[in-house]
């Protein structure tokens, strides 16, 4: 079993992309993790069975801080992979189920997960401000972002085949001078292809400087 994060970032800078529904990019890459370090860039398309991911998201704007912008939503939609899969989700729940969205938001509120194959989304409904601030180590412009945990790293991935998502991120932006905002929604349609065997155990990349 390996450990990983999933960074996501958005700008509130960013423009539309007409390639993208017209949304701005949510910039995404993984690390693969020993411990706390990220030692290696993960990559989705070499998974397997009971490695764990944590999502997080960084505000990349420039000059923002913990003050001012708010995380509304965030939906994970799972469609039917490219591959002869009877499931459209890596995850183990065909219901619903109460997870966390972690000790590092303001606003750890109880999040609904609904990841089968019916209802493959995971509503977070208004994380709200952040008052944490960490770097990244996939988005190395600045030495620390704000941060939210998305999920925490407490989903074993647990169907293989290869799985086509799309993540909406919907944020809240800080109020101009006549006290109005503006809230804008980030997309992006990555993959991931989950194998049975192989990998390697958190223990057996302490010390190491690459992946599996």
């Amino acid at each position: 079993m390996a450990t990983y994060i999933w960074d996501l970032g958005f700008d509130f800078n960013a423009s539309p992309d007409p390639q993208n529904s017209n949304l701005p990019d949510l910039q995404n890459n993984m690390a693969l993790m020993a411990g706390d370090v990220g030692i290696d860039v993960g990559n989705p398309q070499d998974l397997f069975l009971n490695d764990t991911i944590s999502f997080n998201a960084f505000n990349l704007t420039s000059g923002a801080s913990t003050q001012g912008y708010s995380i509304m939503s965030c939906t994970f939609i799972f469609n039917q992979g490219a591959t002869n899969n009877p499931s459209n989700t890596p995850y183990p729940f065909d219901q619903s189920v109460a997870i966390f969205a972690g000790g590092d938001n303001s606003a750890a509120l109880p999040v609904t997960a609904a990841i089968g194959q019916n209802s493959a989304t995971i509503p977070i409904p208004e994380l709200g401000q952040t008052t944490y601030e960490s770097p990244s180590f996939i988005f190395t412009s600045s030495p620390e972002f704000p941060r939210w945990v998305i999920i925490p790293t407490h989903l074993p991935l647990a169907t293989t085949g290869k799985f086509s998502f799309t993540i909406l991120l919907t944020v809240q932006g800080p109020p101009d001078s006549s006290g109005n905002t503006t809230t804008m929604v980030f997309r992006v349609d990555p993959e991931m292809v989950v194998s049975s065997v192989g990998g390697m155990d958190d223990d057996d990349l302490q010390g190491t400087e690459g992946g599996k």
